[in-house]
């Protein structure tokens, strides 16, 4: 369940519901940080409750939007660009102390991504949830921040690129020829799945590659 501050506030209606996670391209198993984050409004569509939980922010488990962060977005629009601001500065100053006392502990995760970026990312998954809130359509400058894809931005067409590579002995053919990767656009666009995305089952086995000392 999404921990709601709504600062003595009644919780309204689900406005927007936001999930995400960053990971390293050659570690895909394990993010960076991921969110689960929710906001509700309530009479005039103005915030009644703001809340959820980021996940690799502290090592002992997942953060939760403090209160002090949330009343300064309940009772406004969530376009109010005033209230944006200082919710998002606020979120942030509050996580920057939570790994200022995580850090130097016998279990500080600093050392998977710098403080710093992991600060920036609590800061751009908080915007999104703020944007997802205020409906659609969205001026296009801001329409890619949500959208499901890149490609799927009203103002960011699809790209594409090509590599040839030529076949220096056509006797090999067809080895060495260039072929498309089938895959490819599935995971520029983030839509790939890969087996650390599927959920854990009971009696799951594990394997790992085991290096010879020879």
């Amino acid at each position: 369940r999404l921990p709601l501050a709504s600062a003595g506030g009644r919780a309204g209606s689900l406005a927007a519901c936001f999930a995400d996670k960053v990971s390293s391209r050659h570690a895909n198993s394990h993010a960076l940080l991921n969110c689960c984050l929710a906001l509700r409004t309530g009479k005039g569509g103005a915030v009644a409750a703001v809340g959820g939980a980021f996940g690799g922010l502290v090592s002992s488990g997942t953060w939760a939007i403090p209160l002090s962060a949330a009343s300064r977005l309940v009772g406004a629009a969530p376009s109010d660009e005033a209230a944006m601001r200082g919710f998002i500065a606020e979120l942030v100053q509050q996580a920057a102390k939570a790994v200022e006392s995580d850090a130097g502990s016998a279990s500080d995760i600093g050392h998977l991504a710098p403080h710093e970026y992991r600060l920036s990312l609590v800061a751009s998954f908080a915007y999104k949830l703020l944007l997802s809130a205020q409906g659609s359509p969205l001026p296009p400058r801001l329409a890619s921040a949500v959208a499901g894809s890149l490609a799927a931005a009203a103002d960011r067409p699809v790209s594409c690129g090509t590599q040839s590579i030529g076949v220096s002995d056509a006797s090999l053919a067809p080895v060495s020829l260039p072929l498309p990767k089938l895959t490819s656009l599935l995971q520029a666009s983030g839509e790939a799945l890969y087996s650390s995305d599927e959920p854990s089952v009971a009696g799951e086995l594990c394997g790992a590659f085991v290096l010879a000392p020879d």
